[in-house]
């Protein structure tokens, strides 16, 4: 999803690249690792609608028709993410004492089924299967 973020606001898909790095991602490039994981996670913050408008308003005309891929991509790793604080607001609670019954089991490698190659294929509307 990044790269495809990345691709979309920097290359034209004529040979060309767009000049220097577009300042919605900017912080994606310099700093510490831990920056750039913050930098990055901004797309799945409190104010991510504005890191999210940025992203879209920077998008190269070419790159346009694949702006819904970016959105969809986008909130299909947000709602993983959200789930995931839940779920950790639901052991908090219970190791406090404030709930008896723990969460159900999770699957951290797909945020409990919220990131699977099946809902990745249908963000960016294509079926399971590709005609090739």
């Amino acid at each position: 999803m990044y790269i495809l973020i990345w691709c979309a606001l920097h290359f034209n898909l004529n040979g060309s690249e767009v000049t220097g790095i577009n300042g919605a991602v900017v912080h994606w490039t310099y700093g510490a690792w831990d920056a750039i994981r913050m930098a990055k996670g901004r797309l799945f913050s409190n104010d991510a609608r504005i890191h999210r408008q940025l992203i879209n308003s920077a998008i190269t005309p070419t790159f346009r028709p694949l702006a819904r891929w970016i959105r969809n991509l986008t909130l299909m790793f947000d709602h993983g993410f959200s789930a995931r604080g839940e779920r950790d607001d639901r052991l908090d609670r219970v190791e406090w004492g404030e709930e008896e019954a723990a969460p159900d089991n999770w699957n951290e490698d797909t945020l409990n089924n919220h990131i699977t190659y099946e809902r990745f294929m249908s963000a960016i509307g294509e079926g399971p299967q590709l005609d090739i």
